[in-house]
C-alpha cells in the first residue's frame, strides 16, 4: 500500500510534464481529421503507454549497504571515490580513488545482512536452552519415581526423600535461570550480551552492538511502523521506511591492489571477469589481476594525468585512454605499446568504445565539443560534436546509434547518430555523406543537477530507460530518457561516524557524488560513491 502511494504522489506531482508527453505524441485538433491515421495513433498510444509505466515504475531509494573506502580510524576527512564499477557477471565490484588503493568486494557479502546471522544464532541458543530445560525436568521426575518405588512403607524415610529431591530439583533449575539471565559469576555480564561470529573491530566501533537481534529492531520501531520491515530478496531485514535499522558491520575488501599514483578510473573486461584496468594521475594504464591482487603489465605512453580508461566489448583485448596530453591511444592488452594515437587540440577528459562496433570510438573534450572516430581512419574526426557550453566530463553509450554526455555546464546531452550515415551491412561509417548536419542529431537535454567543476559519475542501465548522474549538493539524480527533469532525487546523506556507528549530524557543503554504477544483472541496484569515501548499494523501489 505504501509504494502505491507513493506512486500516486509521483504521478500527481509530474502531471504537467506526463500530459506534455501525451499531447506531443499526437496531433492536434485543426490537424486530426485530415492527418487521421489509425495505425500511427495506435503506435503513439503505445508508445505513451510504455512512457507512462517506466515514469511510475521507481518512486524512492532503498540503501541495501554501505562501505567505507577511507582509512582513517578516527579522522573524517574527504576521500574521493573516482570509480566504482561491477564485474562482467556482477558477482564482485571494485572501488578506487585518491587513496591509490583499488578494493575489490564479493557483492553478496556486502549486500547481507548480519542482524540475521546474529537472530538465527541467539534463537538456536534459546531453542536448546529450553529443550535442555525440558530434558533435565523429564529426567528429575524419572528418578524421583524410581527412587520411590525403591523405598518401603516407612513414610517418615519416604517424606524425607520426596523433599531432598525437591530442594536438589529447585536449586539445579536455580542455577539455570541464572545462567539465562547472565548472571552466573562464570560468565562476565557482558559477554553473554554479545552476539557470535562478530569481527572484533565491529564491538570496538559500535558499543552497542549487542542490540542487533529482531526482538530489538521491532522494540525500536514504533508500533505503526512493525509492518514496515520487510525481506529483500537477499533475505536481509530492510525498514522501508527508514534506513537506520541496516546492520554497520564493517565490509571488508576480499582482494586489495596498491597504486603508485591516484586512480581516476577502471574497467573491467568483458571476456576474462579478472581483469581490471586503471589509469592514474601519472598516466600510467595498469592491467591488474583482480583475483590474485597483481599487476599483470603496464602501459606508460601518457605524458599527463590519463582520465579515463575503457574495454571494447566487440573485442576484448582492445582498450581506450584519454589523457590530459590531448591524446586519445588504442591499446592491445597483449601488446605494451599503443596501437594507435588520435592528437586532438586539447586535454580529453572521457573516451569510450561503441560497445556494438569494435571501431567506433568517442570521447569528450576540455574544449566543450565531442569528437565521434572510426579508428581506421583516424586521420580525421568522422564528426565534430558541438553542443555543451563547458567541458565534457563523460560519454557512454544508451544503445547501438545514441550516447549521452556530461558536461560542467550542468546538462546531460542524449545524441542520436543517423542510421543512414551509417552502412549497416559491413558498420563502416559513410563519410561521404553531404549532409553533415544530419549526421548526429541532439534528441533531448537534461537539467536539474549541479556539476560546474567536478566528475560526478554517470551510469546508464542496461535498458537505456534511466540515466545517473551526480550532483555538486551530494545528490543522486535519476532521469528517465524520455523526461528532461529528473523523476527521482536521492540524497546521499552524511559520512557515519567511525566510533558509534551512526551518521554525523552536520552537512559538509563541499561534498559531491564522484562515482556511479548500474548492476547489469538487476534493472533497479546501483552502486554510487561520493568525495567523502562512501560507497553504498541502493535499490530502486
Amino acid at each position: 500500500m505504501e509504494n502505491l502511494y507513493n506512486r500516486e504522489k509521483h504521478i500527481e506531482k509530474n502531471k504537467n510534464e506526463i500530459e506534455m508527453y501525451y499531447f506531443s505524441n499526437f496531433n492536434n485538433s485543426n490537424e486530426f481529421c485530415e492527418n487521421y491515421c489509425l495505425r500511427d495513433q495506435c503506435l503513439n498510444l503505445s508508445r505513451f503507454s510504455s512512457y507512462f509505466k517506466n515514469y511510475a515504475q521507481y518512486t524512492q531509494f532503498r540503501t541495501i549497504a554501505s562501505i567505507n573506502y577511507a582509512d582513517n580510524f578516527l579522522n573524517n576527512s574527504s576521500c574521493i571515490v573516482s570509480a566504482v564499477v561491477f564485474d562482467k557477471k556482477d558477482d564482485f565490484f571494485a572501488s578506487a580513488g585518491v587513496l591509490k588503493k583499488i578494493r575489490i568486494y564479493d557483492f553478496n557479502q556486502v549486500i547481507y545482512n548480519y542482524k540475521d546471522l546474529y537472530s538465527n544464532d541467539e534463537t538456536e541458543n534459546e531453542s536448546q536452552y529450553s529443550i535442555n530445560q525440558d530434558t533435565s525436568l523429564i529426567s528429575c521426575e524419572n528418578n524421583r519415581k524410581n527412587k520411590a518405588k525403591e523405598v518401603d512403607d516407612n513414610d517418615e524415610f519416604y517424606s524425607q526423600h520426596i523433599s531432598t529431591t525437591s530442594s536438589d530439583r529447585n536449586t539445579y533449575f536455580k542455577q539455570i535461570n541464572q545462567n539465562l539471565d547472565g548472571s552466573s559469576s562464570s560468565i562476565p555480564p557482558y559477554m553473554t550480551s554479545l552476539p557470535k561470529k562478530i569481527p572484533l573491530s565491529s564491538i570496538l566501533l559500535n558499543p552497542d552492538i549487542n542490540n542487533l537481534n529482531n526482538d530489538t529492531i521491532h522494540s525500536n520501531l514504533p508500533p505503526s511502523q512493525h509492518d514496515n520491515i520487510s525481506y529483500s530478496s537477499e533475505n536481509s531485514y530492510i525498514n522501508n521506511n527508514d534506513n537506520s535499522n541496516i546492520d554497520y558491520v564493517t565490509r571488508y575488501p576480499i582482494q586489495e591492489m596498491i597504486c603508485n599514483s591516484k586512480i581516476s578510473c577502471l574497467s573491467y573486461s568483458n571476456e576474462k571477469q579478472n581483469y581490471l584496468l586503471s589509469s592514474d594521475y601519472e598516466g600510467i594504464i595498469t592491467l591488474w589481476d583482480s583475483e590474485v591482487g597483481e599487476a599483470i603489465s603496464t602501459f606508460k605512453e601518457h605524458e599527463k594525468r590519463a582520465w579515463c580508461v575503457d574495454y571494447c566489448t566487440k573485442n576484448p583485448t582492445l582498450f581506450a585512454s584519454c589523457s590530459d596530453d590531448t591524446t586519445v591511444k588504442i591499446w592491445n592488452e597483449n601488446v605494451p605499446y599503443s596501437a594507435l594515437t588520435i592528437d586532438s587540440r586539447a586535454n580529453i577528459c572521457s573516451v569510450a568504445f561503441n560497445p556494438y562496433n569494435e571501431y567506433e570510438v568517442v570521447f569528450g573534450s576540455a574544449d566543450h565539443n565531442i569528437y565521434y572516430y572510426d579508428i581506421r581512419n583516424a586521420k580525421s574526426a568522422w564528426k565534430c560534436i558541438k553542443g555543451h557550453k563547458k567541458a565534457i566530463s563523460y560519454v557512454k553509450f544508451r544503445n547501438r546509434f545514441e550516447f549521452v554526455s556530461a558536461s560542467t555546464d550542468n546538462t546531460l546531452k542524449l545524441w542520436s547518430i543517423n542510421p543512414q550515415s551509417i552502412d549497416i551491412s559491413s558498420n563502416n561509417i559513410n563519410n561521404n555523406n553531404n549532409n553533415n548536419n544530419e549526421m548526429v542529431q541532439l534528441i533531448r537535454s537534461f537539467s536539474g543537477h549541479l556539476n560546474e567543476r567536478n566528475f560526478a559519475g554517470l551510469s546508464i542501465n542496461k535498458d537505456g530507460d534511466f540515466i545517473l548522474c551526480g550532483s555538486e549538493t551530494n545528490e543522486i539524480y535519476t532521469y528517465y530518457s524520455e523526461s528532461e527533469k529528473p523523476i527521482i532525487v536521492q540524497k546521499f546523506g552524511n559520512m557515519k561516524d567511525n566510533v558509534t556507528g551512526n551518521e554525523r549530524d552536520y552537512c559538509d557543503v563541499n561534498q559531491f557524488i564522484s562515482s556511479l554504477s548500474w548492476k547489469n544483472t538487476s534493472p533497479n541496484v546501483l552502486l554510487a560513491a561520493n568525495s567523502e569515501g562512501c560507497v553504498k548499494v541502493y535499490e530502486l523501489i
